[in-house]
């Protein structure tokens, strides 16, 4: 698994650990582990009032890290979990179909 700095305003995947400062996800590029140590966060979206830091994020649960680099800022949007697609879409390819 890598590390890697949030460099880019959005990030979706798949909680495979959370801790106090990091993620680590399950993503299309495999997994990685974001590190949020220093950034203010704010947890949204599905059971987000119950939870009070990232360690109460439950895993496998989809999420979307939207950063705010600028302000040190990150709101992390818990989304419901979706039916995963076939292999075959996530590597752009088109499923074949059967009869």
């Amino acid at each position: 698994m890598r590390s890697v700095q949030l460099l880019c305003h959005n990030t979706f995947g798949q909680v495979v650990k959370a801790s106090a400062g990091q993620l680590q996800l399950k993503t299309v590029w495999g997994n990685q582990t974001v590190n949020l140590n220093g950034i203010d966060i704010k947890i949204r979206g599905l059971h987000s009032e119950t939870l009070q830091s990232l360690r109460d994020l439950p895993p496998r649960s989809q999420v979307l890290i939207h950063l705010i680099p600028k302000e040190h800022r990150a709101v992390i949007h818990i989304l419901p979990n979706l039916i995963p697609c076939p292999r075959s879409t996530q590597t752009g390819e088109h499923p074949k179909k059967t009869d």
